[in-house]
């Protein structure tokens, strides 16, 4: 499974890199909403876990942005979230 983790607190983002390749994902990791939105128009993934608060732009915006390659339904099927609110 190619998954993409969007996470701007490092230590946080390599847990969860660590933890996802310890199951068997191929993980590709970013740590901006920008760097997200471009891995997601160049690459295709079976799973994105994203933040919600980015330093750049919010989780949301990634989605939005994202819509321009990927459907709604793509986009329910593929997208988590994730916060520390």
């Amino acid at each position: 499974m190619k998954v993409l983790l969007v996470e701007d607190e490092i230590l946080i983002q390599k847990s969860l890199k660590m933890l996802m390749q310890k199951r068997g994902a191929e993980v590709t990791a970013v740590s901006s909403g920008k760097e997200a939105i471009s891995e997601i128009k160049s690459h295709d993934f079976d799973r994105i876990v994203c933040d919600l608060m980015l330093t750049d732009i919010s989780g949301f915006d990634v989605i939005e942005e994202s819509k321009s390659k990927l459907s709604k339904e793509e986009i329910s099927k593929k997208f988590i979230i994730i916060t520390a609110y």
